[in-house]
């Protein structure tokens, strides 16, 4: 498993002044890695345990388990989790690298700084799909990253997160568009 930077310690809580800025995680990658899914940030159970998707209501590991038909590893074992991620070709960071947000919501994102992305496709060439992860992933990515990038596939898919949109009330729903995003048979 390789993590592309060392993560600064970092202290969460709910109560956070708004003028912190967070640092979010580094990228899981190896060269096994086929696609790529980014997220937006890391939520505040991500950022204290330094865990992606470190919620436990999240729906991002059942989706990817469902997608590839793979048993999924207990929650509680974040680095068995990581090393079946990365065993199933998937990667997996975020577009933003530091921010200022209270809370866990996309929508609480100020200032955000952007991870280089270019930098970890160039080292990573066998990383043929982007997945972008809900409407604020895809969006900042359009926005800031996606001109910097040559044509690479890309794929929204509806967010992760536990929290119901209008189009998308249960995992259930979400389940389809993952399945086809995370599809390697489909792959350039």
């Amino acid at each position: 498993m390789v993590m592309m930077a060392s993560p600064k310690p970092l202290t969460v809580s709910f109560c956070m002044p708004e003028s912190q800025f967070l640092q979010g995680l580094p990228a899981l990658v190896d060269g096994r890695c086929r696609i790529i899914v980014l997220g937006s940030f890391p939520g505040v159970k991500s950022l204290a345990s330094q865990t992606y998707y470190g919620n436990p209501f999240n729906h991002f590991w059942e989706l990817v388990a469902n997608a590839r038909n793979s048993p999924l590893p207990p929650f509680s074992d974040n680095p068995a989790r990581c090393e079946w991620l990365l065993g199933l070709g998937i990667a997996s960071w975020d577009v933003v690298g530091e921010c200022i947000r209270p809370g866990s919501l996309d929508q609480s994102i100020r200032q955000p700084r952007f991870n280089d992305i270019a930098s970890l496709l160039a080292r990573w060439p066998g990383i043929r799909r982007l997945v972008l992860n809900g409407g604020t992933a895809a969006r900042l990515f359009d926005r800031h990253i996606a001109a910097s990038l040559e044509a690479m596939p890309k794929v929204r898919v509806p967010s992760s997160s536990p929290i119901p949109s209008r189009d998308f009330r249960r995992r259930e729903d979400k389940q389809p568009a993952w399945t086809a995003a995370l599809d390697s048979e489909t792959l350039p």
